[in-house]
């Protein structure tokens, strides 16, 4: 390994991928909002690129170090949409589709790399490519065996798609999960209504669930971490649904793209 000094060099990489990741989720809330009539989040400035709008310090460190993880949330008025129904689910949706939109191209940068570079595929301290739990591992330095200025910076913007890739997936899936205040119980409420048992169940209960889900997954990393024991993470629920799920969507968007550019697909469960 040639370190890099505290590896800074990645660690921006990484970092810049996270934010645009928190960014353009948020962004996504912001805009489909404005287009079903709630000019709520463009009085708070929150249509902006500026990540420092949609800056929330507990979710940016929880992203970052587990993949789990969250940024300011968009002020909407589900009163003021045109269709409150169609508003509050096409609203929801917005941030997870733009993740999986993020994800796909990455997915598309990151076999051209591959492809034309000569670096062959991106694997960073051992860690495939669905696997996230420690971006502190992609920022240890650069493989030695890089020949020349530019199969480096090839390896740094591969880096730099991988974690994009992986990040927006993970979002989008943890997004997904119908607990409040997540975008999934939105659309569950949108879809079942707000008086339904399951739905104030999840709303009620939904945000002590999450945090024993996180932590519990927390938890189970620092363990298999610490022991080298990475068959841990299987009693993690949230790790078991990162794997296998987002673990069948990133091989997908990957595998795809391989086969369009003449790269034998991969199998990484």
């Amino acid at each position: 390994m040639i370190l890099l000094q505290h590896g800074i060099e990645l660690a921006i990489v990484v970092l810049l991928a996270i934010v645009i990741a928190i960014v353009f989720h948020e962004v996504a809330h912001a805009l489909v909002a404005k287009w079903n009539g709630d000019l709520t989040a463009q009085y708070a400035r929150r249509i902006t690129l500026n990540p420092v709008r949609h800056f929330d310090l507990t979710g940016f460190v929880m992203l970052a170090l587990v993949g789990f993880g969250w940024a300011k949330p968009v002020p909407v008025n589900i009163d003021n949409f045109n269709n409150r129904r169609r508003g509050t689910i096409l609203v929801s949706l917005a941030g997870i589709k733009i993740n999986l939109i993020l994800a796909f191209l990455s997915a598309f940068f990151l076999v051209i790399i591959e492809r034309f570079s000569g670096i062959g595929g991106v694997r960073v301290s051992g860690v495939n490519y669905y696997h996230l739990y420690a971006v502190i591992h992609f920022v240890r330095g650069i493989p030695n065996h890089l020949i020349g200025t530019s199969q480096v910076i090839a390896y740094v913007f591969g880096v730099f798609f991988f974690v994009l890739l992986n990040i927006n997936v993970m979002l989008a899936l943890f997004n997904l999960l119908p607990l409040f205040p997540l975008d999934g119980h939105r659309l569950l409420e949108a879809t079942l209504g707000s008086y339904n048992r399951v739905v104030k169940f999840l709303r009620d209960w939904g945000m002590a669930i999450l945090l024993g889900l996180v932590g519990l997954n927390i938890l189970l990393w620092i363990i298999a971490d610490t022991t080298g024991n990475g068959f841990i993470m299987n009693f993690s629920p949230l790790a078991a649904y990162m794997h296998f799920v987002g673990g069948a969507i990133s091989q997908s968007f990957l595998n795809l793209f391989r086969l369009i550019f003449g790269l034998p697909p991969l199998w990484i469960f």
